[in-house]
């Protein structure tokens, strides 16, 4: 019998199937769809990063990982809980120009 956890899996491998065969069908692509895809990726990206850190958390809130992983991802957890909690991330640092 399969379960939600199956179908979840399922589409996710069909999600990765399309980008990984991205790069053959990318020169089909008109500059209209680049335009659309882009940011359809940036964000399927960014909430991959969001998938990983829930499905984490919640198998270590569980326990059903290895410590040596959970630990691992306890960072992962602690350096993007403001993005959790709505808040702004770490700034990114300016370079400072070189003085000639």
């Amino acid at each position: 019998m399969r379960t939600y956890g199956d179908e979840l899996v399922d589409l996710l491998l069909a999600a990765t199937d399309v980008l990984r065969d991205l790069p053959a069908r990318a020169h089909r692509l008109t500059g209209s769809d680049l335009d659309a895809m882009l940011p359809v990726i940036d964000r399927l990206a960014a909430m991959a990063e969001v998938g990983r850190l829930t499905v984490t958390t919640e198998a270590v809130d569980r326990g059903d990982v290895p410590s040596s992983f959970a630990e691992l991802r306890a960072r992962d957890r602690d350096r993007d809980r403001q993005a959790w909690s709505g808040g702004m991330g770490p700034r990114p640092m300016r370079a400072t120009p070189r003085a000639r």
